[in-house]
């Protein structure tokens, strides 16, 4: 689903995203609904982007939303970023280095 020119000058690198899908306990298909929501993809966008119908793509996130308690698209952000910050803590993650105002 995603490769590094659609990920270039995303939120994530590849690398970063597929260690997040797996932290998360993610099937492939959720990594890549969970990637279009996080991206700021509409309904309708990502049934495109997937090839599923809009009732499909709703299945889908409510059974995400299910799985993390989450009740809203921001639930489920804040959730996103928090454990990437997780990873981040627990590796030498170059996105720690430098604290805003700092050099």
């Amino acid at each position: 689903m995603w490769n590094e020119d659609d990920i270039q000058g995303q939120l994530f690198s590849c690398d970063e995203w597929e260690m997040l899908v797996g932290d998360l306990g993610l099937s492939r298909r959720q990594g890549e609904l969970m990637y279009l929501l996080v991206h700021g993809y509409s309904d309708r966008q990502i049934g495109g982007k997937l090839g599923i119908s809009l009732a499909t793509v709703r299945t889908h996130i409510s059974r995400l939303f299910q799985k993390f308690d989450l009740q809203d698209r921001v639930e489920l952000n804040c959730l996103v970023f928090g454990k990437f910050r997780e990873q981040c803590n627990r590796m030498d993650c170059p996105r720690n280095r430098t604290r805003c105002g700092q050099k």
